[in-house]
């Protein structure tokens, strides 16, 4: 009995950890690619409205974004940045990347770094 229930965690665990994708995004991309390290999209509000699984990772290539549109990150899905030479300037509000991202929940599962 013990054996068959470590074996359905273990197999439950494994479900959620595989369903985890990590996506890209690139000043060069194309929001028609499919989002993966060699055919990145171009915007994080078309990354943020296609990343829709918790524990879901936008990667953010180094170089310049100008966002026009407002974000919606989902629950657990967290925003990764190539260092200083990620820059994401906005155009929607104020301006700023967490106004940007107003509508999203910190859950403890997401960061932005």
């Amino acid at each position: 009995m013990f054996v068959k229930n470590a074996l359905m965690l273990i197999l439950l665990f494994l479900s959620f950890s595989v369903s985890a994708t990590t996506y890209y995004i690139d000043p060069s991309g194309n929001n028609s690619n499919n989002g993966s390290s060699s055919s990145p999209w171009k915007t994080l509000a078309y990354a943020c409205s296609k990343s829709t699984t918790s524990g879901d990772i936008i990667h953010v290539n180094a170089g310049t974004f100008i966002e026009t549109s407002q974000c919606i990150l989902v629950p657990g899905v967290s925003i990764v940045g190539e260092g200083n030479s990620s820059i994401i300037h906005s155009h929607f509000s104020t301006g700023n990347l967490i106004e940007m991202l107003s509508n999203s929940t910190i859950d403890g599962n997401q960061s932005i770094s």
